[in-house]
């Protein structure tokens, strides 16, 4: 029953992308800013699949596992930091990338006051190469992991699964292709980290069962400000705080 289930929701992720070809046209700016055109929501559900795929369901679950109530500060941290970029800087580079007809972020960088700096166009491909690379590398990581521990499948087919349907949806639709496909994806999560959170509380007879239960197995994971924080729990706001607002 996992498996099939897990086939289906894949099998729909893929379709969904692939259905954007429909609206697809055959210039470099559909393909990767789809012309403008792509709803404010469905940009800020995208963000939050693309921010919280492998870091929340691998990343984080184990974090919290291992540091128990003082993870909180790490969603706040990022959340301010989010909203600070958000409104000081992502409505200007929003505007300013439209009247210069900018469609990537090295052009963005380069062009930002009128000019044309290319050696910061070609320093922003080369940084966009490394980084977003490497990004894909942990999505390849996390999607393996997560096959691996559901089915015991080797580690390498859960990378080529991932990256077979990521190059499908892409090469139909670009970026409109994959901010569908996250929409898809991010309400599928809202839906299982609710379930998860749900049946999880039931199952430790509630909030009271679970400070309890913690409590029982280590008090530094009741513990907002943990000796595990080597600096604090200030300190570890802010740092997720900076990398909410690196997002710019």
């Amino acid at each position: 029953m996992v498996i099939t289930t897990f086939i289906i929701f894949l099998a729909a992720f893929v379709l969904i992308g692939l259905s954007s070809a429909k609206k697809k046209q055959a210039t470099t700016q559909d393909y990767l800013v789809a012309s403008r055109e792509v709803p404010p929501l469905f940009m800020a559900l995208s963000m939050m699949a693309t921010n919280n795929s492998g870091l929340m369901f691998i990343g984080v679950i184990g974090f919290v596992y291992s540091f128990g109530f003082a993870a909180g500060w790490l969603f706040l941290g990022w959340a301010i930091g989010d909203l600070v970029s958000w409104y000081f800087v992502h409505k200007k580079v929003r505007q300013t990338s439209e009247e210069q007809g900018n469609i990537t972020y090295g052009q963005v960088i380069s062009n930002f006051y009128g000019q044309n700096h290319k050696v910061l166009k070609k320093l922003s491909a080369i940084l966009t190469l490394v980084f977003l690379g490497t990004y894909a590398a942990a999505q390849f990581a996390a999607g393996s992991k997560t096959l691996y521990s559901l089915f015991d499948w080797h580690q390498s087919i859960g990378a080529l699964v991932v990256a077979g349907a990521v190059l499908a949806y892409c090469w139909a639709g670009g970026i409109r292709a994959s901010v569908w496909t996250d929409v898809a994806q991010c309400i599928v999560m809202m839906i299982a980290m609710t379930l998860l959170l749900v049946v999880g509380l039931v199952e430790v007879n509630g909030f009271s069962g679970l400070y309890t239960g913690l409590e029982s197995i280590d008090a530094n994971l009741v513990n907002l400000n943990p000796d595990s924080l080597m600096f604090g729990a200030g300190i570890f706001a802010l740092g997720w705080a900076g990398g909410g607002f690196s997002t710019i």
